[in-house]
């Protein structure tokens, strides 16, 4: 049962990576835009925006990388001091400090308040 809860959850974790990759993609493309524009004319101007465009979109991974490093370790930092995780209404992970009551016990991230 354990094997399936985790390829559920990798699939999803796939998912919003795919999403986001995508994302970021369509977001690169009105910074490279008027970069190729800028530094030339015509039909250099188009390869010069490609050109800028796949190095932005080789700079994901490493974000990815970064980001998750950053978010391991301030996540390690909160429960070294305490704080409890847990997941809020909307499934975001939340960190509920020591002494606070947990979700359904007057927590404002609690379902229903």
């Amino acid at each position: 049962m354990a094997a399936d809860d985790f390829q559920a959850a990798r699939q999803i974790v796939m998912s919003a990576i795919r999403k986001l990759i995508l994302i970021t993609g369509v977001a690169a493309v009105p910074l490279a835009l008027p970069l190729g524009f800028a530094i030339g004319e015509g039909t250099t101007a188009v390869v010069l925006a490609g050109v800028v465009w796949a190095a932005l979109m080789a700079l994901i991974p490493i974000g990815f990388t970064v980001n998750r490093h950053y978010e391991a370790k301030y996540a390690a930092l909160l429960r070294a001091t305490g704080f409890t995780l847990v997941t809020d209404q909307d499934g975001r992970l939340r960190y509920v400090p020591p002494g606070e009551p947990l979700p359904g016990h007057g927590n404002p991230f609690a379902v229903g308040t």
